[in-house]
C-alpha cells in the first residue's frame, strides 16, 4: 500500500522551544460554541485552530494563517476520530438555548477524499497544530498543493527552508524529511518544496511505491510567540476522591475570533483533572460578553464544585438565582457546576447598587451549602439575619450563605468595624454547618464577642469570627502582638475545631508554650518576618499557637486539615533554614520559595515540610492548599520561574509571562539508616560499608510500610563530593543499591573536608521520603 504522509507543527508559545509543551491538542465539533461554518476547532496557548471542509485556519492573537487545500474535492467527508475522556461546555451569555454542555473531545480529526484516495488528518500537541496526508494504494501524491492564506511573502531559503511572513512574524516550514521504514530500517528519501506562486507542492525523488512514503516539513516561528505580560489567575480544590479542579483568568485564550457573540474576551474557565494529574476529565467556559474575575473554587462530598468571582457583566448566565439581576458596577457571582461538567446546577448574582469587590474565599458544608467571604462599598447589600445591618463604615466586609439549591439565603451580613475600612480574607466551614472567618484590622472598634483577646494589640492585627448555621455570632476574637498580624486562611476540622494561617511582625506573638515554635525565626529587615499558624476550639479558646519561618521572611497564605487533624500550610519563604522533613526540595533556590508544611495535631511537630520553586530566573508563590480523603496534599500558586519543578506533568514548562503551578504530594516516609555514620577515624579508607534502610510511616492512621510492600519503592543516592571519592586515582563505586532496604555506601574519609554526606532519598506509589548517612574525616 501507498501512503503518503506529510506533517506540519506550529510553535506557539512565549520563550519555549519547540518541544516544550506536550499536551495533546483536543478537538471539539462545533456545537454553537464557534462561528458557523467551523467544524472542529481545538485550543493551544493563545491560539485557536479551526477545521472546515477547505482546510484548517490557525487564529493568533493578531494574525490569522489559513492552509488551503488547492483542487480539494468539494464532497470530502470529516469526521474525529480516537475520542478522550474529556468533554467541554459552555455556559456563555444569560439564554439558555445558546450553552452547549458535555461536548465530547477527539484526539483527531479526518478530511476524507481530499484529493481522489488522499485523507488529511490533523492532530498535535499545544505547540503546534500537526496535518498528515495519507494516500491509499492507486492515488496519486501529486495532486497535493497547498496554498497559505494570510502569508504575505512566501519563498524559499538556501537551506531549502519555506519562508513565511504573517502578521509582522517570519514563519519558516523546515525542509522537509520524507523517508520509508524497509524492514524496521528508516531509509531517507529525497524531498523538496516547490513553490509556484502563492502555491507549494512537493518534489519527491525515487523510492518504494509498494511501502509507505512519509513526508515531515515542520512548521515553526523565528520570533516567541504570546501575549506580553500574560498573566493566569488560579485557585484550585481537590475533592474527596482525588480529583483537582482549577479555575482561571483568562479562561480563553487566544483570540475571540471563533467563539460566537454572548461571551466576552475574560470569560473563566474550570478544568477537571483526575487524581493522576494527567487525565483530563472536562473544561467549563463560562461568562458574559464584559469581564468576570474568579475569586475562589470549593467542592462539596458529591464532588460539585463552587466558584465564586466578580463581573461586570450584566448577561452573566444565571440559574436557580437567588438575585437575577446585576444590581451595581461590580458584582459577586457564585456558581455551581455538577461533578461531571456537565450542568450549571444555579448561578446568581449577590450584591447591592455600588460595587462588590475581592469576593475573597468561598467554602461549602456537609450540606452542600456555600458560603462567601467578599468587600462591598453598597449601603443596601442584600442582608439577611444580620448580625451587622447597616454598612457605616463605606467599604466593609460582608458574609453571606446560600442554600444548597442556591435559590435562597440562610444569612447575610455587613461585617467589620462601623469606623473603619474593613476586609475579608478566608472562610471555612464545618461539618455542623458552622462558618469562620479570617482576615485583619487596624480598627479598635471590630466587633468581638466570647473574645480571647478583646482589643487590638498591634497597629493591625489578624481576627477570626464565628457563625451558626443561623448566621449568629459565637465568637469573634484579635489574635497578634505589639507589631502588625495578618490572617489569611482558615481551615475547620469535623469536631468545630478553627485553624487560622497568616503573617506575624511581632517578636511576642501568642505562641503557646510546647508549640512547634515558640519564638519568632527573623526577619531579612525587621526583627520578626514569620508565618503563623494557632488553632482555636469550638468556643474560640486557643488550643496551640505557633510560629513558623526560619532566620528570613515567611509568610503562610492558606491552610487544610486532613482526617486524623494535622494541619497543612502553604506559603512563602526567604529562610534558607526553614525547617524540612521528608522534604522533596531541601535547598532555597530562589530568594523566595513556596513552602508546604504539616502540622500534627497537636501542633507540636511537623512530619512533612518542604521548598517547591525553581531557581532564580523567575519568582513563584505558594497560595492555596487542600487535601483529600487519603490525606494526599494539593498545593498550588503562580510562577514565573522556567525551572520551575515538575513531575508527571501535563504541562511541563512555562508557557507565559506567569503561569500557574499545582502540585500533589503524597504521604511522607520516614527512612531509619542504620548505621547513620559510617565507621569511626582511621579505618580503611574507599571500604563499602553496608546500610539498612528500615521505613515507618508518621502517620498511626495509616498503615505502616511494611517488607512487603516496600520492593514497590525506588531508592536513589546522593552525595555532597564528587564521585570516586578525592581523586587518589580510587575507582571503585561510590555506593550499590542492591535493594529499596539495602544500600552500600563508601567510607571516604581522606581529605580536610567537613566529611561526606551521602543523601537517601525512597519514592513509593503513595508515598515518598529521605534521609542522610554522614561519613566523618580523617582531617590529616
Amino acid at each position: 500500500m501507498l501512503r503518503t504522509r506529510i506533517f506540519a507543527s506550529v510553535l506557539l508559545f512565549v520563550a519555549v522551544s519547540a518541544a516544550a509543551y506536550e499536551r495533546p491538542l483536543t478537538f471539539e465539533a462545533n456545537r454553537g460554541q464557534f462561528v458557523s461554518g467551523v467544524l472542529y476547532a481545538a485550543r493551544g496557548p493563545q491560539y485557536c485552530v479551526a477545521v472546515d471542509r477547505n482546510g484548517a485556519t490557525l487564529h493568533l492573537d493578531d494574525a490569522t494563517l489559513r492552509l488551503q487545500w488547492i483542487g480539494a474535492s468539494a464532497g470530502a467527508r470529516i469526521e474525529a476520530i480516537d475520542e478522550l475522556a474529556a468533554k467541554s461546555s459552555y455556559f456563555l451569555g444569560n439564554d439558555p438555548s445558546w450553552w452547549t454542555h458535555n461536548i465530547p473531545n477527539y484526539a483527531r480529526v479526518r478530511q476524507a477524499n481530499v484529493w481522489p484516495g488522499i485523507d488529511a488528518i490533523y492532530y498535535g500537541t499545544g505547540a503546534q497544530l500537526e496535518y498528515d496526508l495519507v494516500a491509499a494504494p492507486g492515488a496519486d501524491p501529486s495532486q497535493i498543493a497547498l496554498r497559505f492564506r494570510g502569508a504575505q511573502h512566501v519563498a524559499l531559503d538556501g537551506d531549502g527552508r519555506l519562508h513565511l511572513r504573517v502578521g509582522g512574524r517570519d514563519v519558516i516550514q523546515n525542509a522537509p524529511v520524507a523517508y520509508q521504514d524497509v524492514a524496521g530500517v528508516r531509509r531517507e528519501i529525497d524531498a523538496h518544496y516547490v513553490v509556484d506562486g502563492s502555491r507549494v507542492r512537493f518534489r519527491i525523488g525515487a523510492y518504494d511505491r509498494t511501502r509507505p512514503l512519509v513526508i515531515d516539513p515542520v512548521l515553526v516561528y523565528s520570533t516567541y510567540f504570546g501575549q506580553p505580560g500574560f498573566e493566569t489567575y488560579i485557585h484550585s480544590a481537590a475533592d474527596a476522591a482525588g480529583n483537582v479542579f482549577i479555575t482561571a483568568y483568562p479562561g480563553i485564550k487566544g483570540p475571540s475570533t471563533l467563539q460566537f457573540s454572548p461571551g466576552g474576551g475574560s470569560d473563566i474557565s474550570i478544568t477537571k483533572f483526575a487524581p493522576d494529574g494527567q487525565t483530563l476529565l472536562f473544561s467549563i467556559y463560562f461568562g458574559g460578553t464584559s469581564l468576570e474575575y474568579p475569586r475562589g473554587l470549593a467542592t462539596d462530598l458529591a464532588g460539585n464544585v463552587y466558584v465564586l468571582g466578580w463581573t461586570s457583566s450584566t448577561d452573566f448566565p444565571i440559574v436557580n438565582a437567588v438575585q437575577p439581576v446585576n444590581a451595581g458596577c461590580n458584582e459577586l457571582f457564585v456558581s455551581k457546576i455538577s461533578a461531571d461538567g456537565s450542568q450549571l446546577l444555579y448561578s446568581t448574582y449577590y450584591g447591592g447598587s455600588g460595587c462588590e469587590f475581592g469576593g475573597d474565599d468561598i467554602a461549602v458544608d456537609a450540606l452542600g451549602q456555600a458560603v462567601v467571604t467578599a468587600q462591598t462599598n453598597s449601603t443596601d447589600f442584600p442582608v439577611v439575619n444580620a448580625y451587622q445591618p447597616v454598612n457605616t463604615a463605606g467599604t466593609t466586609g460582608v458574609v453571606f450563605k446560600l442554600n444548597a439549591a442556591g435559590n435562597g439565603i440562610l444569612f447575610s451580613t455587613y461585617f467589620g468595624s462601623p469606623t473603619s475600612l474593613g476586609d475579608g480574607f478566608g472562610v471555612a466551614a464545618d461539618a455542623l454547618g458552622n462558618s469562620y472567618v479570617v482576615a485583619s484590622t487596624t480598627a479598635s472598634d471590630f466587633p468581638t464577642l466570647n473574645a480571647t483577646q478583646p482589643a487590638l494589640n498591634g497597629a493591625r492585627d489578624g481576627w477570626i469570627a464565628k457563625f451558626d448555621p443561623a448566621g449568629a455570632l459565637v465568637y469573634s476574637t484579635y489574635f497578634g502582638g505589639s507589631g502588625d498580624d495578618e490572617f489569611y486562611g482558615v481551615a475547620a476540622d469535623a469536631l468545630g475545631n478553627a485553624y487560622a494561617t497568616g503573617i506575624t511582625f511581632s517578636s511576642d506573638y501568642p505562641a503557646t508554650p510546647g508549640a512547634l515554635q515558640t519564638t519568632c525565626g527573623g526577619g531579612t529587615a525587621v526583627p520578626c518576618n514569620d508565618a503563623t499558624l494557632t488553632k482555636f476550639d469550638p468556643s474560640g479558646a486557643v488550643v496551640y499557637s505557633s510560629y513558623l519561618g526560619g532566620s528570613g521572611d515567611d509568610e503562610a497564605w492558606d491552610v487544610a486539615i486532613d482526617a486524623t487533624g494535622r494541619a497543612v500550610v502553604v506559603g512563602n519563604t526567604r529562610s534558607n533554614n526553614f525547617s524540612l522533613v521528608g522534604a522533596t526540595q531541601s535547598v532555597l533556590t530562589s530568594v523566595s520559595c513556596p513552602f508546604v508544611t504539616r502540622v500534627s495535631a497537636a501542633g507540636n511537630a511537623t512530619d512533612f515540610s518542604t521548598y517547591h520553586g525553581g531557581g532564580f530566573s523567575g519568582q513563584a508563590y505558594g497560595d492555596e492548599v487542600s487535601v483529600d480523603a487519603a490525606g494526599n496534599i494539593y498545593a498550588s500558586g503562580g510562577t514565573t520561574q522556567t525551572d520551575f519543578p515538575t513531575l508527571n506533568a501535563l504541562f511541563p514548562t512555562l508557557a507565559g509571562g506567569r503561569d500557574c503551578w499545582i502540585a500533589k504530594f503524597g504521604d511522607v516516609v520516614l527512612i531509619t539508616p542504620s548505621p547513620s555514620v559510617l565507621a569511626a577515624k582511621g579505618g580503611a579508607n574507599h571500604k563499602l560499608v553496608p546500610v539498612t534502610l528500615a521505613y515507618g510511616d508518621p502517620s498511626a492512621s495509616s498503615a505502616r510500610l511494611t517488607s512487603s510492600s516496600s520492593p514497590a519503592c525506588s531508592v536513589s543516592v546522593m552525595s555532597n563530593e564528587p564521585v570516586n571519592g578525592t581523586g587518589d586515582g580510587d575507582t571503585s563505586p561510590d555506593w550499590i543499591i542492591v535493594d529499596p532496604h539495602h544500600v552500600q555506601l563508601r567510607a571516604e574519609r581522606a581529605g580536610n573536608g567537613n566529611g561526606r554526606v551521602y543523601t537517601i532519598k525512597v519514592t513509593c506509589p503513595t508515598a515518598s521520603g529521605q534521609t542522610t548517612v554522614s561519613v566523618p574525616k580523617d582531617k590529616k
